[in-house]
């Protein structure tokens, strides 16, 4: 989280929107990089990220939908994944409590709900990913697509000489 800490810290201490929109876009990609590979004992850092990510999208999503709901769904992130947390510590907790009798109906439960809210958290993390990483293809197309008709409604280069031989 040290190093989350300090781009946010660096991304808030410039001076302009831009260094905001850059720096939001460098953690989401991390995000979008990672989200596959998630498990029980990369989540909790998964969300850390997230949380700097939707703080960073928050400082402009009154002017720009896409970032407002990139802001929620960072949002969502930090929700399914405290979640999450939360029954994994009060499972941990209650089996450490149980005097070596983990196989108690409290301490099953509480490991079940434990496992299916980390099963909720991965595929709603896994899924906002995926949506981010649709959307910054389409962003890239329509790049390439505004390039290309920039492109050819540029007038041809002429050949040196050409003008004066006229």
């Amino acid at each position: 989280m040290d190093k989350i800490g300090r781009e946010l810290a660096q991304a808030l201490a410039k001076p302009g929107e831009a260094d905001w929109a850059a720096a939001l876009q460098a953690l989401t990609a991390e995000l979008v990089a990672d989200a596959p590979y998630l498990t029980a004992d990369t989540l909790h850092d998964f969300r850390g990220r997230a949380k700097a990510a939707r703080y960073l999208a928050e400082l402009s999503a009154r002017r720009d939908a896409r970032t407002a709901r990139q802001a929620a769904e960072c949002k969502a992130i930090q929700t399914v994944a405290g979640a999450w947390h939360d029954w994994h510590v009060l499972a941990t907790e209650a089996a450490g409590n149980a005097l070596g009798d983990t196989s108690g109906s409290l301490c099953r439960l509480l490991a079940a709900i434990a496992e299916r809210s980390l099963t909720l958290a991965l595929d709603e993390c896994r899924c906002i990913a995926a949506q981010w990483r649709k959307e910054s293809a389409r962003s890239d197309i329509a790049h390439i697509e505004q390039v290309k008709r920039t492109v050819r409604r540029a007038e041809p280069p002429t050949a040196i000489g050409e003008k004066h031989r006229a």
